[in-house]
């Protein structure tokens, strides 16, 4: 029988710093991409918090109330070690959530991250970008993918993985695949084929990949995951 869980939703404005002290500008860099900040930046965060069983909703509403307190309106901007979106997620749910089974946090449109209880020690990195893609009948659309990336946090390397390889080997790949034109079918089922090679393509650039949603609105609504690979 499945357990009940509560989900509940909160937004929270902090603080935080993608820089390393001892590491210098290129090495930061590569390390953290665009974020990279000696001085740190701000993010508006959506927090989707899910509790376990049993918790009842006075107990619920405390936790999430003081949850939301521990990053709303506050600065992780102190010397040393940097406040990634990773190290605070994990931060949360080690020191501060103990009645918590899942966390889903957006830092931007692009990016979130993703835990679960049961594999405490895994992260997923929902990296999210629109392609143009073409139809082969004819007309073209932008289509919302989304690219889930997953494995082990360790803190001592500050972020899942170097965020140059969504911002530049990433990014590279998938402007000159609009430059040459991503083709797609009007009928789902002819796009698997095509998802299939894509989702090679990209684990190729990063083997974390583990999954790759994309959802088009033009006409009707559809979606379509990778891999198919067992089909």
């Amino acid at each position: 029988m499945k357990k009940l869980e509560w989900t509940h939703h909160f937004s929270a404005s902090l603080a935080h710093r993608y820089w390393v002290d001892d590491l210098g500008p290129e090495q930061n860099e590569h390390l953290f991409g665009r974020s990279s900040s000696r001085e740190g930046l701000g993010h508006n965060m959506e927090v989707d918090v899910t509790f376990e069983e049993g918790v009842p909703l006075p107990r619920r509403l405390e936790e999430l109330q003081r949850l939301k307190s521990f990053w709303d309106h506050q600065s992780f901007l102190g010397p040393g070690r940097p406040s990634t979106l990773e190290i605070l997620c994990r931060d949360l749910v080690e020191k501060q959530a103990p009645f918590v089974t899942a966390l889903r946090v957006e830092e931007s449109r692009r990016l979130s991250l993703r835990w679960h209880r049961e594999f405490p020690k895994i992260f997923s990195l929902i990296y999210r970008r629109p392609l143009s893609v073409l139809f082969e009948e004819g007309g073209g659309a932008r289509l919302e993918m989304l690219f889930e990336f997953r494995a082990e946090f360790f803190p001592e390397r500050f972020v899942l993985f170097e965020r140059s390889l969504l911002e530049r080997e990433l990014e590279l790949f998938l402007t000159g695949r609009e430059a040459l034109g991503i083709s797609f079918s009007r009928n789902v089922k002819e796009n698997e084929k095509n998802v299939d090679a894509l989702f090679k393509e990209v684990y190729k650039i990063n083997p974390l990949l583990v999954s790759m949603e994309g959802e088009l609105e033009k006409e009707r609504k559809w979606l379509i995951k990778a891999p198919f690979l067992t089909r």
